[in-house]
């Protein structure tokens, strides 16, 4: 809990899988419900997106069902009912689930409500005003986002004040109240001096999670107010520090902060640096995929929609626009709240210009991100580790024709790499809940 707080992510994962197992071992359901909560918050969710997560073996045990509220429950602890109930659907927020999240976060308040805990009350009311966020609903977002951050205030704790102050401070700046987010924001930093000095230098050896959301908070804020420049700046200075934090705990792979990088890109595309901005989209993309933010994805598409149109180039633009209607119709199909969804709808069709009228075939094709079915064959085929002359020899064609086929999807769907090839291939199987097979 000391490393999630302190926003390292990765250590906070790592010793949570050493609880999960100790606790297993001894039999400690209390302590290692929250463990299980923990670990799968630490992997990704709407609490910790200031940061780079850290990855965990027990978040897709806690995906595919409930066990640490099961626990919880079983063994009587209503706090932690409560607890596991807020985190899980945090989890699954932050990955577009709001199928799952939304009855989980009301119910987690309803009990916190009921004993009066305070804590998971502010926790809950976070969630809830989040997914209104993601959502584009701000009006919606601001209620519980104020209710969380007062209680905030009440419990004294810089942890949880920082956190609610950047999101509600995120919700006025989508109802255009920026000189009132900018005023939370200031509100909420650290009153010591070394507090300060973190916040202005960027050091990342002092910055806590609390801190690094308050700086997205900044950058966002910046960027819906018209100042790119401001938001650029923020987002360039914590990117880096996150990289160079990375290489000093001597991790495998990059820094990655998706809701950051898509600030960055949209502030590039803003003060028309479109090289960079493609780029920095292309990242976004990446990142957002590897890290199950379909949330992300369809603004990511909207944004590079609009880079396309504005390099001429109107056959990328189009499959760029196409997909980010295809990404927030997943979405929205997962949204149980009429009004809720009504909100993401309306988002979309400010951010994507209205499409002509599509033929049947053209339709499912854009839902299949503009793939052929051969093209879909050999991905799933890719995704299975199959090397193209394996995957020549089971689909009965020529390697250089599998080649072919692997190239054209790569640039349906704006890709480098098989890599990227076989995840998509791998996140459309989930979404669409296809067995997949042992290569």
């Amino acid at each position: 809990m000391a490393h999630l707080i302190a926003g390292d992510m990765p250590t906070s994962a790592a010793h949570y899988e050493r609880a999960i197992a100790l606790h297993e071992a001894i039999g400690e359901r209390r302590r290692l419900a929250s463990a299980l909560a923990m670990a799968c918050m630490c992997h990704g969710s709407l609490h910790c997106a200031a940061t780079t997560f850290g990855r965990t073996e027990a978040a897709a045990l806690i995906l595919e069902g409930d066990r640490p509220v099961r626990l919880a429950r079983a063994i009587g602890w209503r706090p932690g009912e409560s607890f596991t109930l807020y985190v899980l659907a945090d989890v699954l927020a932050w990955r577009g689930a709001y199928d799952r999240a939304l009855p989980l976060v009301r119910e987690a308040l309803v009990i916190a409500e009921e004993i009066g805990h305070l804590q998971w009350q502010c926790a809950a009311l976070g969630v809830l005003g989040m997914i209104a966020l993601d959502l584009g609903d701000g009006d919606a977002a601001r209620a519980p986002l104020a209710r969380a951050h007062g209680i905030a205030l009440r419990l004294g704790s810089h942890a949880w004040l920082r956190w609610t102050a950047a999101n509600f401070a995120c919700a006025l700046a989508q109802l255009d109240e920026y000189a009132e987010a900018r005023a939370i924001l200031d509100d909420a930093a650290v009153p010591a001096q070394l507090g300060r000095d973190a916040l202005e230098s960027g050091d990342e050896q002092v910055l806590t999670l609390g801190e690094r959301y308050l700086q997205l908070a900044r950058a966002e804020v910046a960027l819906a107010a018209g100042d790119p420049a401001q938001a650029l700046a923020i987002a360039d200075a914590r990117l880096d520090d996150e990289r160079r934090e990375v290489i000093v705990r001597q991790l495998v792979g990059i820094a990655s902060v998706p809701r950051l990088t898509l600030v960055r890109a949209m502030a590039l595309l803003a003060l028309g640096d479109l090289p960079a901005a493609e780029r920095a989209l292309a990242q976004a993309r990446d990142e957002a995929l590897s890290n199950d933010a379909l949330p992300l994805m369809w603004r990511v598409h909207a944004a590079m929609g609009g880079l396309h149109r504005r390099q001429r180039n109107r056959t990328a633009a189009r499959a760029a626009f196409a997909a980010a209607r295809v990404c927030a119709g997943e979405l929205a199909a997962r949204v149980p709240d009429d009004a809720l969804r009504a909100s993401l709808l309306r988002a979309v069709d400010a951010a994507v210009p209205a499409s002509r009228a599509s033929t049947a075939r053209q339709a499912a094709m854009a839902a299949r991100g503009g793939l052929t079915r051969r093209e879909r064959e050999v991905a799933r085929l890719v995704a299975e580790g199959k090397s193209n002359r394996v995957v020549a020899r089971v689909l009965g064609i020529g390697e250089r024709t599998v080649e072919g086929y692997v190239a054209a999807a790569l640039g349906k769907l704006g890709f480098t790499s098989r890599v990227q090839l076989a995840a998509w291939a791998v996140k459309r199987e989930e979404r669409a809940g296809i067995p997949r097979t042992e290569s």
